[in-house]
């Protein structure tokens, strides 16, 4: 299967995940900020604990960000070739889905290559949003987001 075998519905195939993948991260953290008040998790401003715990968060999250890029190749060769593939060097070479071993991967697996980086990385962005955002002191933000916090 090469790159022009007549598959134009690659790129909207990976829009569709990316999209799917974001509105999935969205609901999640707007139902997490719905429900923490409800669970008895109260804003507590506290600027050392918010900037001691951003200096480990932030390391993590560019780390893991980092790694978020590999991640779908990784699931790719696995899926299709399996564990012992993938620990014998078997590698997605480029974006279109080319393997060391010289085959092309199919389409789902091209799409997801690139289109789930952007879900991955807000993932992984999500603890550090979630810890400023816990001690994060209202008295710094604009009056509207006051009056928002104060319910």
């Amino acid at each position: 299967m090469s790159q022009g075998d007549g598959e134009p519905f690659v790129g909207l195939l990976a829009v569709g995940m990316c999209a799917a993948g974001v509105a999935l991260f969205v609901g999640l953290y707007r139902g997490g900020a719905w429900m923490a008040p409800r669970l008895g998790f109260r804003r507590r401003p506290n600027p050392w604990l918010r900037w001691g715990g951003l200096a480990v968060a932030i390391p993590l999250t560019l780390t893991a960000m980092f790694l978020a890029i590999e991640l779908p190749s990784i699931a790719a060769v696995v899926a299709t070739y399996g564990w012992n593939a993938w620990a014998g060097g078997v590698e997605v070479v480029n974006k279109h889905g080319l393997v060391s071993n010289g085959e092309t991967l199919g389409p789902f697996w091209r799409a997801a290559i690139g289109a789930w980086i952007l879900p991955c990385w807000l993932v992984c962005l999500a603890p550090a949003l979630i810890w400023n955002e816990t001690f994060r002191d209202p008295d710094q933000l604009p009056d509207a987001s006051k009056d928002r916090m104060k319910a």
